[in-house]
């Protein structure tokens, strides 16, 4: 599709529902993510 390589995607509300699927996906193109409103002990996001 396209390349997110060398991007860096703030993505909110990335602990569930779209937010979660948008950085999955952002992901999933080559962005690094800096997920904002988490909480302090969740440290990673899976599929």
């Amino acid at each position: 599709m396209f390349n997110l390589q060398g991007k860096v995607a703030l993505v909110t509300g990335a602990r569930r529902g779209m937010g979660r699927t948008h950085a999955l996906a952002l992901a999933g193109q080559g962005a690094s993510l800096s997920p904002a409103g988490m909480d302090l002990f969740m440290t990673s996001i899976s599929p």
